[in-house]
């Protein structure tokens, strides 16, 4: 009987190569986003997904991100195991993300996330000290102090920059969790300076306040051989000075 068939088969020319195999669309998944995610504007967003075939090699696919609001976001061929990356600013508002991967068939399959790119609120920030208008000796130690929030980051993680438009970039030290942030120096050069801080968010938006301080020269004026600086309580009369104190 078994031989009667095989004769059959050769008869009729019916072979291995000859069995039709059913090509199915390639699997798709989105690893992230997840579906639901909130970002503010301006937040870099990571895109992640996984395709396979069953037919075809992960190198033999192509896939195609797109956004329902930002249209097509990236082309890509994936890696051995079929993972795909990469990572977008999106517009504002309500988007459907959809990964869409096709095979050497022709035949596609895709995954989609809904996500929201929520307005990026600008941070708040507000100098405490020094008092705008305040004055100080050369070399004499100023202490600067502000307070920093933001709606959508933590104060900690909002990039802090004080400048002195005479002096240039005078430090840029993170302010605390509590939303304190400052420094102190002495090495304010003479001159009235503006000074200004600045908070930059996550999304690059930015806030500041700036106040003016006015250093003094430390002067001998009735050349005493004590400065003001030195403590001479009247620098207009040689025999009053802090020795003579």
């Amino acid at each position: 009987l078994i031989t009667s068939i095989a004769a059959f088969a050769a008869l009729f020319g019916c072979s291995d190569s000859n069995i039709a195999v059913d090509n199915a669309p390639p699997n798709v998944s989105i690893v992230a986003p997840v579906d639901g995610a909130s970002v503010a504007w301006g937040v870099e967003v990571e895109f992640a997904g996984v395709v396979i075939d069953e037919m075809d090699d992960a190198s033999a696919l192509q896939a195609f991100w797109t956004s329902s609001l930002d249209g097509a976001l990236d082309e890509a061929v994936p890696d051995e195991a079929g993972d795909v990356a990469f990572a977008a600013i999106l517009s504002e508002g309500a988007h459907t993300i959809t990964l869409q991967a096709v095979d050497s068939d022709g035949l596609s399959g895709e995954a989609s996330v809904d996500m929201v790119v929520q307005p990026n609120t600008p941070p708040s920030v507000t100098i405490v000290t020094p008092e705008d208008g305040a004055e100080a000796l050369l070399a004499e130690d100023v202490v600067f102090t502000a307070t920093v929030s933001d709606a959508e980051d933590e104060a900690s993680s909002l990039a802090i920059v004080w400048t002195s438009d005479l002096d240039d970039v005078l430090d840029d030290t993170p302010a605390g969790a509590d939303g304190q942030a400052g420094f102190q120096t002495a090495e304010l050069s003479v001159g009235t300076h503006t000074i200004e801080v600045q908070a930059i968010d996550a999304g690059g938006s930015l806030a500041s306040d700036a106040v003016e301080i006015t250093i003094y020269e430390c002067l001998d004026e009735d050349g005493d051989g004590t400065t003001d600086c030195d403590g001479d309580c009247d620098d207009t009369d040689p025999d009053l000075n802090l020795t003579a104190a």
